[in-house]
């Protein structure tokens, strides 16, 4: 008798999970994870490798083992897990070898797995069918030997670490099967930043789907990649474990880190979840603040030199550009944040072309990362041989620049340095038109009634609840922009006017021409 209920409590046991960790310094996170090899529990963090370890692998696996086929038929069954992870560069060369989320069949790491192996396999285990292993990598270094196709991409591997499909990352913005160019998506460098991961598999259609962002909390609209052809059935067991692998080569300055994770293989989609309110990203905030500390004298030093710069370079700005004073007098109170054209720069890598997110008369539109706050951006820089001069670009920010309403697009400041430029925050969906008519088989018509609702919501606001009232004049479909939970935002005030609100506005000039 005691036998048999010690089986049935196993099998209990191993049947469905489903658990989220924001951050694992709780006892329950440290009673149901295991660490191995160079793994361990840092403060809210699981680190996949020590620091400092050379030629070394790690491994965190959840001590229950999950059931993934099912009893008697050994049919596969749908899970669905996502994870924030950061992977520390070499501080000396910017290279890293990549981590994994696993899936594999017994407890315990891999011995020899280091380097390109990612902890995953080894020369004994990889190419074995008795293996059993399944593992996404996210690979951040070419290893020729490995067929890799480059230093940042993501990889199924089936009991064999080189890969049974693989692509570059990126968060895909187009249903199309393969990135071909920057329209079906922009890369997501995965060293140095927080990246979150959504891996989804739905046995009813046998599909596994991946996704990654550098934007945590917005799962891209179509997934990275779409596996229908994977069987599983050969490939489990009936229960495995689940967790993480990383690796490091010969570079002592490369480490690993998870900092939160959620996993369901009850049928339903995993929790969602967010980053600990500690980061811990880098260990490296201690070291900030000494030399913070130690360099606060020469800060003020820097602070006056800085000042008489920009007091005489002001002075010599030509005539298209508006004073700082002329600025106070225009924008008044509540001013959105005037940004230096250097910081534009850095969060935009230098207005590289992978992140260019549009163009047009205007000018060109990237999306960027504000390094002081990991702010997600849109950067709207205005061409010289654009028609919206100073009076549309003032116009714009002492429009939308006091607005705050859900159905608009927050303008979070401005930068006239070199030309002027607009900071808006990311619309990780884009525009409306591009959704519109690229996608119209994934645009049911229940989601386009609400970003019509949205769009008159924000009218409504516009033109009846402001204390002003506001006429856009330029409400277009390339001008609505979706946020990442499909909520229309309207956005570009360049042509809109304020108005008392007893007072009826006429039509513009060019409306009255064509005789609308």
């Amino acid at each position: 008798m005691l036998l048999i209920l010690f089986f049935l409590a196993h099998c209990d046991a191993a049947t469905m999970a489903s658990f989220a960790y924001s951050g694992f310094d709780s006892p329950q996170a440290r009673a149901e994870i295991i660490c191995f090899q160079n793994a361990s529990f840092q403060e809210r963090s699981l680190q996949l490798t020590e620091t400092g370890a050379t030629q070394a692998s790690g491994r965190c696996l959840y001590n229950t083992p999950v059931q993934l086929l099912a009893s008697g038929t050994l049919a596969p069954l749908s899970f669905s897990t996502q994870f924030i992870f950061y992977i520390q560069p070499s501080t000396t060369s910017d290279l890293a070898d990549g981590m994994a989320f696993v899936m594999a069949p017994t407890l315990g790491g891999i011995a020899n797995s280091s380097q390109g192996f990612l902890g995953i396999f080894s020369n004994e285990t990889s190419g074995k069918n008795s293996t059993h292993t399944l593992a996404i990598e996210f690979d951040t270094y070419k290893n020729p030997e490995h067929q890799d196709m480059d230093n940042n991409h993501i990889g199924i591997d089936v009991n064999d670490i080189v890969s049974w499909a693989a692509t570059s990352a990126a968060y895909r913005t187009s249903s199309s099967p393969t990135i071909q160019s920057a329209a079906d998506g922009y890369a997501v460098q995965m060293k140095g930043a927080n990246i979150q991961a959504w891996i989804d598999y739905d046995a009813t259609m046998n599909q596994l789907n991946i996704s990654v962002s550098r934007t945590l909390g917005v799962k891209p609209m179509y997934a990275l990649m779409s596996i229908s052809s994977l069987n599983l059935s050969s490939l489990f067991n009936e229960t495995m474990y689940v967790g993480f692998t990383a690796a490091t080569g010969p570079l002592p300055t490369v480490t690993y880190y998870v900092y939160a994770w959620s996993f369901s293989s009850d049928g339903g989609l995993a929790a969602n979840i967010s980053m600990p309110s500690r980061d811990k990203s880098n260990g490296i905030g201690k070291k900030v603040i000494i030399i913070g500390v130690l360099f606060s004298f020469f800060a003020l030093l820097l602070v006056a030199m800085a000042a008489a710069y920009i007091y005489f370079r002001k002075r010599r700005l030509k005539a298209r550009y508006m004073s700082k004073d002329d600025w106070q007098m225009s924008l008044q109170e509540q001013l959105p944040q005037e940004f230096s054209y250097r910081e534009l720069v850095k969060a935009t890598n230098n207005f590289h072309a992978k992140n260019r997110l549009g163009s047009g008369g205007f000018g060109e539109v990237f999306q960027g990362v504000l390094p002081s706050s990991g702010t997600s951006i849109a950067v709207k820089r205005i061409s010289k041989e654009s028609k919206q001069g100073v009076k549309e670009f003032v116009s714009e920010v002492t429009t939308i620049g006091r607005l705050r309403h859900r159905n608009l697009v927050p303008l979070l400041g401005w930068c006239q340095e070199k030309g002027f430029v607009l900071v808006y925050e990311l619309m990780p969906h884009g525009s409306l038109d591009k959704v519109l008519f690229n996608h119209q088989a994934n645009f049911p018509w229940n989601q386009r009634l609400h970003i019509l609702q949205g769009v008159a919501a924000a009218l409504l606001y516009l033109h009846e609840e402001c204390e002003h009232k506001i006429v856009h004049r330029d409400v277009k479909a390339s001008n609505v922009m979706l946020d990442a939970h499909m909520n229309a935002r309207l956005g570009d005030f360049g042509l809109a006017r304020l108005y008392g609100h007893d007072v009826v506005p006429g039509t513009t000039n060019k409306w009255q021409q064509e005789g609308r």
